[in-house]
């Protein structure tokens, strides 16, 4: 089984080990209830955004594995795999976590796209329909995530043209841990099965202090063994595989706290953290 956060955010303002212990501690509570406790195996997409991309310095502190005994208590060591799209991070008490790239893309209607399992670099600002094919062409995997106020109107028609008609199952949607509860179901989600399309989920962590924390609390679930040699390349396998089943681990936010963070989020544009 995979637990994949497949919208996990490294914000200047976060602590990465702080990150990292967060999201096994999340995961474990996703894994509870899993029949194959045997073959459990945990991801983050860590998802860049314009000016700052945290995957691409992993390269930099990576080091080839040692015993686990040589790491510090609580502390993590991260080592490269034969897949360079991917690292893992182990810890002493031999918990491990896979380290996969994405990014974050705005286009020119102010939607979100997420190319997840590329370290490709695309140009912002560009039409919907432009990026979402700029990143298939690339060998991404295109997931289009849940935004407050963003599924509507002109925008909403655009999305779901291309959920229907323009790319149907070469694309996923995107839930995340900061749509509020009491909502319902957004009809987006409900097209999208009918259409036969996948949905992924992460936690989509917000630029706020201790946000990490929520790191692998909103989760994909995959039923499948992964590659460890090749975990980036294997999950593109997985995920454009006609027989992938996925389902879906965690709650979405309380509405005070849903407020609470959008009050942070524009105060935040006064009063930087």
């Amino acid at each position: 089984m995979i637990f994949i956060d497949t919208h996990a955010h490294f914000y200047e303002c976060f602590n990465f080990q702080k990150l990292l212990d967060a999201a096994v501690k999340n995961f474990d509570c996703a894994s509870e209830n899993s029949r194959d406790t045997s073959h459990q195996i945990y991801v983050i997409i860590l998802i860049g955004i314009k000016g700052f991309n945290r995957f691409k310095g992993l390269a930099q502190q990576s080091s080839h594995r040692t015993s686990y005994r040589s790491i510090p208590k609580k502390s993590w060591q991260i080592s490269p795999t034969s897949d360079p799209d991917a690292f893992i991070a182990f810890r002493k008490d031999q918990k491990e976590l896979v380290l996969v790239p994405g990014c974050q893309i705005v286009t020119r209607e102010k939607l979100e796209v997420l190319a997840l399992l590329t370290q490709k670099i695309f140009e912002e600002g560009v039409d919907l329909v432009d990026t979402v094919q700029a990143v298939l062409d690339a060998g991404g995997i295109v997931s289009l995530p849940w935004g407050f106020g963003k599924w509507t109107g002109k925008r909403g028609e655009l999305l779901k043209e291309m959920i229907t008609d323009r790319f149907g199952k070469r694309i996923f949607l995107g839930d995340n841990g900061n749509r509020p509860q009491g909502g319902g179901t957004p009809s987006m989600f409900k097209i999208a099965v009918n259409q036969g399309l996948g949905v992924l989920s992460g936690t989509d962590t917000l630029p706020l202090k201790n946000e990490e924390l929520r790191t692998g609390s909103f989760c994909s679930i995959i039923d499948a063994r992964l590659d460890r040699t090749r975990p980036a390349s294997h999950l593109k396998t997985l995920l454009t595989g006609t027989d992938v089943c996925i389902s879906h681990y965690g709650k979405n936010m309380e509405l005070v706290k849903f407020a609470k963070n959008q009050l942070r989020l524009r105060l935040r544009r006064f009063f930087p953290q």
